[in-house]
């Protein structure tokens, strides 16, 4: 009776230890740079509201990532899936999943700006001012009413009042 309980152990031991190694065979694989020798610079946008799953599946089709799984647990691991920032991004496929997921909490290139409609160019440039650095007054003085569509506009954020 001893030996088919030993047995048991080891076959469980042994099971234990092929699952936990290819969960970190898969884990590291998926970390990786989908290219380490593609250095150009992709533009990835993210929208306000998308969430993790969105981010992942977009990071995904734009051939960023190896694995959407693998991203959404470093995120998750990193503990930054609340930091992840709407914006553009410029990324590349020589960076791995962590670091892609690090440049997604901080400095976005761009920022979103909505202007509603019916809003005068008092009232956009009031928006503007608090997102950006311009000031009210220069902003108005180059403003024409009517030109400033309603819609949500990504602006660089070192952008001029021109």
């Amino acid at each position: 009776m001893k030996s088919k309980t030993k047995n048991k152990g080891i076959i469980t031991l042994i099971l234990l230890i092929v699952i936990v190694g290819g969960f970190y065979i898969f884990f590291r694989e998926g970390s990786l740079p989908v290219n380490k020798e593609k250095n150009d610079l992709k533009m990835f946008v993210i929208r306000e509201g998308d969430d993790l799953n969105t981010i992942a599946t977009n990071l995904k089709n734009s051939k960023l990532i190896r694995s959407r799984v693998v991203f959404y647990l470093t995120v998750l691991r990193l503990g930054i899936d609340k930091n992840i920032q709407a914006g553009d991004f410029r990324l590349n496929q020589a960076m791995s999943a962590e670091e892609i997921a690090k440049n997604l909490t901080h400095g976005t290139v761009d920022s979103w700006i909505t202007i509603i409609e019916g809003w005068r160019k008092e009232e956009v440039a009031e928006a503007i001012t608090k997102k950006f650095n311009i000031p009210e007054v220069e902003f108005i003085s180059k403003a024409d009413e009517g030109y400033l569509f309603p819609d949500t506009y990504l602006i660089p954020n070192e952008a001029s009042a021109d």
